[in-house]
């Protein structure tokens, strides 16, 4: 992973930015994780990957997401769009989405209502990440325990 080599690598994310646009859903993948992988090297990045979470392909949307909740403030503009990945099609992209809110902590804390909503999903996964996320959001979830 990207992420051992630190600064060594940051050099090298336009390029991997570049890939984003690659033909091949694969690679396209690839690249959004190891944007993710970079974290504070890519923060320059994040609009780029937050374009990917409405991208046709579920495991791009999903990719987007993973690598957008290490960015910290730099994915605090675009935490609705990860939380209109909520009411994704894919079971997967939604429970991201419920864990990158929660990951975001007090940059997602506006959004605690509809990881609230999300504890009486069909989807058992989703129920749980849900709980998992108003755990990390700790204080900012206490309106929404009841």
């Amino acid at each position: 992973a990207l992420s051992v080599l630190g600064e060594h690598a940051a050099p090298h994310v336009a390029t991997i930015v570049r890939r984003l646009e690659d033909e091949d859903e694969k690679v396209r993948r690839a690249a959004v994780e190891a944007i993710g992988d970079l974290r504070e090297h890519a923060a320059p990045h994040a609009a780029a990957i937050a374009e990917r979470l409405e991208h046709e392909e579920e495991r791009v949307r999903r990719a987007a997401v993973r690598a957008l909740s290490v960015l910290g403030e730099h994915a605090a503009p675009h935490v609705a769009t990860i939380v209109r990945r909520l009411e994704d099609e894919d079971e997967k992209v939604r429970r991201a989405a419920v864990e990158a809110i929660g990951d975001l902590r007090e940059h997602a804390a506006p959004h605690a209502a509809a990881i609230a909503e999300r504890l009486e999903h069909e989807d058992v996964d989703v129920r749980c990440a849900a709980l998992r996320a108003l755990g990390d959001l700790g204080e900012h979830a206490v309106p929404h325990a009841a």
